[in-house]
């Protein structure tokens, strides 16, 4: 058992549970507090967690819990939302959700996904309203498949919301988000041209090369960033404070631009549950006359519009003047991002030949390849592409090669060199080609495509 909290306005939770076994005895829950820094090492966070841990259960165990949490302060006044889910992993004999909150204050509660077997009651009682689920024999449920479409819930789902309208949440996050942009950039840096586009992409530039990404996620916290002159100071910072800079950048630059609060996870952003949760994302959205370009500051090196696959087609909500619903990020379009990759084979008249492998990417697919050759040294970088030509290509890494990481308006292209692949090979009578079917398929993000790992390989006869 373990749950989380932010000190920034919650109390430390607590957390109670015991263990009955069949013949009577009662173990208690032991609870310990893990430190922020524990959570994760590549997770800026200001969350805590309690874990406790009960002795593995047997059949006839009862397992009674009760967690209360207390919030001190809402995480935004103007409305957050909560998310709580039905079923799991393991079936449950009878589950009953109360939802207890003052009648003036309007609580939306709503249920999503698979339709219930019971529905959603309300009550009102005196000054509160109440609403309850009451369910009996709940199945388990299957994890959650990879990449889901932007509104896919495989389980079901209840959604508490305090929000009057987005109208009124939008505002209220754009008065907290704004804060430390109010005023003149002083040191913003002389960086307009006449065409919008090319003053939006010589700012994003300016950013990467003079803040660089601290390379962690922001998982919770404040949503207040830092002033945008502190971090062109510290020249490192996360997701958040590039975002507010480079919005500051580009009005000073005179370009209209907007932060934008997304959530990658699929449906919980909903145009009924007016509210956040605390987990959105910052984005950009930028203009270029008619156009409207969207930018994830979270990583360096990604043309500008482009966004990773997890944030596009998701609801969010821009934190601009007016804004009164939700919209949603550009959808992803097949081509935009492309992978081509070209093998070279070279024969020997016996034996094992040579292999030139080329990657050529533009899109999504580059950015994390751009960054992470950039940021190390090229014979570290080598280092790193050696075992893929053992493992698969069975050969030696002979050439490692690779485009400019900086210029994005060209796609980037990796080479290498393999001698003496296992792929290839000729004997006086033939000359063979071997491909792995799971070669073709890595780049399809599909579960229907895994193949067990002992799935044989494509032989491709080439007569000599």
């Amino acid at each position: 058992l373990d749950t989380s909290w932010l000190p920034t306005h919650q109390d430390r939770p607590t957390l109670r549970a015991r263990q009955i076994a069949p013949d009577g005895r009662v173990t208690e829950l032991q609870v310990r507090e893990l430190p922020a820094q524990v959570i994760s090492p590549t997770v800026q966070s200001e969350r805590r967690r309690l874990i406790g841990t009960l002795p593995p259960p047997v059949a006839g165990t009862i397992i009674e819990s009760e967690l209360v949490r207390i919030d001190r302060a809402p995480l935004l006044a103007a409305g957050v939302t909560s998310w709580l889910g039905v079923a799991g992993p393991e079936p449950v004999v009878r589950k009953l959700i109360t939802v207890s909150a003052p009648t003036a204050l309007k609580v939306k509660v709503i249920a999503r996904g698979p339709a219930l077997t019971s529905p959603l009651r309300t009550t009102v009682v005196g000054d509160r309203t109440i609403v309850s689920l009451d369910l009996a024999a709940i199945a388990p449920v299957d994890p959650p498949i990879a990449n889901p479409p932007p509104d896919h819930i495989t389980t079901s789902i209840i959604g508490i919301a305090t929000g009057a309208s987005w109208a009124a949440v939008a505002a209220g996050a754009r008065a907290v988000v704004e804060a430390p942009l109010a005023g003149r950039l002083r040191a913003a840096p002389p960086l307009k041209v006449r065409d919008p586009r090319t003053t939006i992409e010589r700012t994003v530039a300016w950013l990467d090369a003079h803040v660089r990404p601290d390379g962690l996620a922001v998982d919770a916290g404040p949503l207040t960033p830092a002033a945008p002159a502190d971090t062109i100071t510290r020249a490192t910072a996360n997701a958040r404070d590039r975002a507010a800079l480079l919005v500051a950048l580009l009005r000073s630059a005179g370009v209209t631009a907007d932060l934008v609060l997304v959530v990658p996870a699929p449906g919980l952003a909903d145009p009924g549950l007016p509210g956040l949760a605390g987990d959105e994302q910052l984005l950009v959205r930028a203009r270029a006359g008619r156009s409207e370009l969207w930018i994830d500051p979270a990583t360096a090196r990604r043309p500008v519009g482009v966004l990773p696959f997890a944030l596009r087609g998701r609801r969010a909500l821009v934190l601009a003047k007016g804004t009164t619903q939700l919209t949603s990020t550009p959808a992803a379009l097949a081509g935009a991002s492309v992978v081509r990759e070209e093998r070279t084979y070279r024969l020997a008249e016996r034996g094992p030949g040579q292999l030139s492998v080329t990657y050529a990417q533009h899109g999504a697919w580059p950015s994390y390849l751009r960054d992470a050759i950039a940021s190390t040294s090229p014979g570290v970088a080598r280092q790193a592409f050696a075992p893929i030509a053992t493992s698969v290509f069975g050969g030696q890494l002979a050439a490692f090669t690779h485009g400019d990481p900086a210029d994005l308006a060209v796609p980037f292209t990796l080479t290498l060199g393999i001698d003496r692949p296992a792929s290839t090979g000729a004997t006086g009578a033939e000359t063979w080609v071997s491909m792995r079917t799971a070669e073709v398929t890595a780049y399809v993000e599909e579960p229907l495509l895994t193949e067990p790992a002992s799935a044989p390989a494509v032989a491709a006869g080439v007569s000599g």
